[in-house]
């Protein structure tokens, strides 16, 4: 089984253009089927990114009731390459993405407000 992933990852690497290209003209042709495979990727890292971050909690207080109150901080603004955003997870690859996770920390909404009021008004 491993061989065979790899093999096709090779194909992939090799004939990327035309496997997009493949991949575009099947979606235009069925619309519908492109959707739902859509909206089933998007819920599947929805489902992953909340595990992640409820899993973890807020850094500072311990929050972890909801996921969606709970964003990513860069901890040095210059190393940062992208939003660790929904968005961006579903475009990156999970390496890429995991890279970028390592360089941040899990705040809750109000901890990543004060944090933010500190750093960029420099009021306490």
């Amino acid at each position: 089984m491993r061989h065979q992933k790899e093999n096709a990852h090779r194909w992939y690497i090799k004939h990327k253009a035309e496997a997009r290209r493949k991949t575009r003209e099947y979606n235009r042709k069925n619309p519908e089927k492109a959707a739902i495979r859509s909206r089933r990727y998007r819920e599947k890292c929805l489902e992953l990114l909340a595990y992640i971050k409820q899993s973890q909690g807020c850094a500072i207080c311990g929050y972890n009731k909801c996921s969606r109150a709970l964003d990513f901080h860069h901890v040095n603004p210059k190393d940062k390459k992208f939003n660790c955003s929904i968005n961006n997870f579903q475009r990156k690859s999970a390496e890429v993405f995991a890279i970028e996770i390592q360089k941040c920390i899990l705040l809750c909404r109000n901890c990543h407000s004060e944090i933010h009021e500190i750093v960029d008004w420099g009021k306490p």
